[in-house]
């Protein structure tokens, strides 16, 4: 089924981030009323999102500045009659099911700045999330809809402004909000007052993503989310629009069945993030990172090797058998500082990225990208085989090809083989583009192969041509014979 598209689509997990932000501004203002309260914020939360909203507890701290609130057990499930009703917190049933739960979530406010139009809450911390949010093909997530707004508050249905004046109520609507000024999503206009936030953070998290356009799962453990120096003003996006960010976590990526293990991702990354686009205020994060990969992390199934595979055995025509010799695994763990570029679900390298796979080293240029909701790809890369390899694949040419081949074009042959397949160093060295969907590549050999049908058609008419086929012999007949078809 069809998911309408979101602009400037987030991640679910910032989403969470950006209701406990709602929260927070709500305890702000009713601080200073004295009458705060788990059935309060509840009742304000679900005026606010789509959803329903449980509290188990609250924890008020005064001792010292600024006020520390710790709200335990939250959850959020799909939104019911109990939350449509706003039926009082303690006449309704536990959640038994969640979309997402925070064992705590703990945050503080400057009261004085907030009496100045300067929301500051000093630290946000989420303790112990847990979660599941599905990514859609089209773009967007299942956690977005939070922020669309409830059909119905305390009982009442919210109507919708019709799109023109009907004939029975010609009078124009009162001050109308242009429909390309409508914020889909979280918005910067969601954000009443600016806001000046020293950390955000999630902790001790546990995530399971769901990706449509390839039905595979991420399973995020030991998952952490630090945003710190967090400067934001909606009335002024393009100054004050920023925050740093540090990352870590355990990922693996699984087929549906949870059977088959496709990679085992072990990361930290530190960087800067820009949170809402400036022109339209959307929630969009637009991160620039360094990552790097720790013990443990390889990509046990990755799609382009077997087509590499396929690819390369064009190569045996030159006596070259390397297929075999890639491996369907690969070791990312000497990536110790890979710049990453992520917006709109697209992540974008912005650095070499090397990794092993068997006897060869895969270079991966800056500027590939792939893209996580519709699993797309455009990659492009280059295979580097080791000394030893790169010395038995000489040997082979020199073998099948050059120590055969008459003295009148044997020149021409190691010029055309030696200086297109192998680098100054003498290794064999192969580029290749990667490009499509990500589960399903379509590969190709993108180096210049020696075109030994144009070669061996000029020898033909130098009357080289019957030399040539018997120096060859059997072990390579194919060649001419493949060749000049």
């Amino acid at each position: 089924m069809a998911k309408k598209k979101k602009k400037g689509g987030c991640l679910g997990l910032l989403v969470l981030i950006a209701i406990f932000l709602v929260a927070a501004g709500i305890t702000a203002r009713v601080i200073v009323t004295s009458y705060l309260s788990e059935a309060f914020i509840v009742q304000k939360l679900e005026e606010t999102i789509d959803a329903r909203v449980e509290i188990g507890g609250l924890k008020l701290s005064f001792l010292r500045m600024p006020a520390a609130v710790t709200l335990e057990s939250v959850k959020l499930a799909p939104r019911d009659a109990f939350a449509n009703e706003a039926v009082p917190l303690e006449e309704r049933p536990a959640l038994e099911k969640a979309i997402l739960s925070v064992e705590k979530a703990r945050f503080a406010v400057n009261l004085m700045d907030l009496i100045k139009r300067e929301l500051q809450v000093e630290a946000l911390t989420l303790q112990g999330f847990d979660g599941q949010v599905e990514i859609y093909e089209t773009g967007g997530n299942s956690l977005q809809s939070l922020f669309e707004e409830p059909a119905m508050v305390a009982g009442k249905k919210k109507v919708a402004s019709p799109a023109a004046p009907l004939p029975s109520a010609p009078e124009p609507r009162e001050d109308p909000l242009p429909a390309e000024e409508v914020p889909e999503g979280f918005n910067a206009k969601s954000i009443p007052i600016a806001g000046q936030v020293e950390e955000l953070s999630i902790r001790d998290s546990r995530i399971e993503i769901l990706l449509e356009a390839n039905e595979s799962q991420v399973l995020v453990e030991d998952f952490s989310l630090i945003f710190s120096e967090v400067d934001v003003d909606p009335a002024n996006l393009a100054e004050r629009n920023s925050a740093q960010i540090e990352l870590a976590g355990s990922f693996r990526v699984v087929n549906p069945a949870k059977v088959v293990e496709h990679a085992q991702l072990n990361v930290k990354a530190t960087g800067q993030a820009q949170l809402f686009e400036v022109t339209t205020g959307d929630f969009a994060p637009d991160v620039r990172a360094r990552f790097s990969f720790e013990k443990g992390t390889s990509v046990k199934v990755l799609p382009q090797i077997r087509r590499l595979q396929e690819r390369l055995q064009i190569l045996e025509q030159l006596g070259i058998d390397v297929a075999d010799y890639l491996n369907k695994e690969i070791d990312l763990a000497q990536n110790d500082d890979l710049a990453l570029h992520y917006h709109d679900y697209q992540l974008t390298l912005e650095s070499v990225l090397e990794v092993t796979s068997g006897d060869f080293l895969m270079q991966v240029t800056n500027g590939t990208w792939m893209n996580i909701a519709d699993n797309s790809h455009n990659a492009q890369a280059r295979l580097v085989a080791d000394e030893s390899l790169s010395r038995e694949a000489r040997e082979q040419v020199n073998q099948v090809v050059l120590g055969k081949a008459p003295r009148e074009i044997r020149a021409s042959l190691e010029s055309q083989v030696i200086g297109k397949l192998f680098d100054e160093q003498g290794l064999l060295s192969i580029g290749f583009a990667s490009e499509g969907r990500f589960a399903e590549p379509k590969v190709r050999i993108t180096t210049d192969l020696p075109d030994f049908g144009e070669m061996l058609k000029e020898a033909l008419k130098g009357g080289l041509g019957e030399k040539l086929e018997e120096a060859l012999g059997e072990e390579a007949g194919s060649l001419l014979r493949g060749l000049l078809r």
